[in-house]
């Protein structure tokens, strides 16, 4: 399961399906809010 660059957690598929996100992310739910771990992953696309 891919990890958080930011805290370490592993991110679920489910975030990932939700997020259309592939790889690391930068935030994630754990230490971001849904809004920043979204233009997160946007940024990575």
């Amino acid at each position: 399961m891919p990890e958080c660059d930011g805290c370490g957690s592993h991110v679920t598929e489910n975030y990932f399906r939700v997020f259309a996100v592939d790889g690391d992310l930068p935030a994630c739910i754990h230490c971001a809010s849904n809004r920043e771990a979204r233009e997160a992953g946007l940024r990575q696309q």
